[in-house]
């Protein structure tokens, strides 16, 4: 997720004629209140809500696979959602970033660290549920908290790799009188733009397939699996409320991640350069998922497990 990726355009280009340029910006600004609104939306909502689920799985449930899974899918949605005011304070800004180089690094790598992590743990969490349901013995003995533990910290591992060209690359750029934090694809230093674009052409599909083709298939396979199961042991009938929150789990993962990469891989390859609206918007559902992951997935919990 880049900071450009909030703007109306890909570049600093706009049209030259004084009306066509008056409903552009008119419709820039509209777009950057709407973002605005469902950032500061997604801000509250998440972290209250994962700060509920994070106090309730560490003080009040007893531990257990399921709770460490929680906890873990909360503090990544919740560090995101904490970060979402310095978002804010930018755009509000007009795209000029006050905080300093560091910050630029460090808040949009740990931004895109806690995707990852949610991400991976979203599809980590579906396999645990196929495999508590496919093989209920073998679990009962042996998936435990310290299991789901170690994997957790695998999912940290793998997001930290996944998410460290956006710690590497992310800049701060002069543009006029503002001070853009951005995705440079080049090294501090390095002047040879020919590996530009075959880096962002690279990550971004890197990107897709770790972030969301890979993921998506885990999650709808796991589903299907135990949609499978549960029919054959007659365990639940088709259209009962496991079958509905599983198709939910689906249905939220697609709604919200498939624009945002869609757009990314349009906007990449499109030769056009002028205004995307749909971009701002796309990085605004993927947003929204941190704060829908604690109700579809305790949901989830709950349901196979009665």
């Amino acid at each position: 997720m880049e900071p450009e990726d909030f703007q109306l355009t890909n570049s600093s280009e706009v049209p030259h004629d004084v009306s066509v340029t008056e409903d552009f910006s008119s419709m820039k600004r509209a777009m950057h209140a709407f973002i605005m609104v469902i950032l500061i939306i997604t801000c509250i909502l998440g972290v209250w809500r994962n700060g509920l689920v994070i106090w309730t799985t560490d003080f009040k449930l007893k531990k257990s696979a399921n709770t460490v899974w929680l906890l873990n899918l909360a503090v990544g949605d919740f560090t995101f959602s904490l970060l979402l005011p310095l978002f804010i304070t930018y755009i509000t800004l007009e795209f000029n970033w006050p905080f300093g180089r560091l910050f630029c690094k460090l808040t949009y790598g740990v931004v895109v660290l806690c995707l990852h992590a949610s991400i991976f743990t979203l599809a980590t969490i579906s396999m645990d549920r196929c495999v508590s349901v496919v093989l209920p013995i073998w679990s009962r003995n042996h998936r435990g908290p310290r299991l789901a533990a170690l994997l957790s910290l695998g999912v940290w591992i793998a997001a930290t790799i996944s998410s460290a060209p956006s710690f590497v690359f992310q800049q701060l750029v002069a543009q006029g009188n503002r001070t853009q934090c951005s995705t440079q694809y080049l090294l501090e230093g390095e002047r040879v733009e020919s590996l530009r674009y075959p880096r962002k052409r690279a990550l971004t599909l890197a990107h897709f397939l770790l972030s969301f083709l890979l993921p998506l298939l885990v999650i709808v396979i796991s589903c299907a699996i135990i949609g499978l199961r549960l029919r054959w042991d007659h365990l639940a009938p088709s259209g009962s409320k496991p079958f509905r929150v599983m198709g939910a789990i689906i249905q939220a993962f697609i709604l919200c991640w498939a624009p945002y990469h869609v757009i990314s891989i349009l906007v990449l390859f499109h030769p056009y350069d002028g205004p995307w609206p749909l971009v701002p918007i796309s990085y605004s559902l993927a947003c929204i998922n941190s704060c829908i992951n604690p109700v579809l997935y305790i949901s989830c919990g709950r349901t196979l497990e009665t």
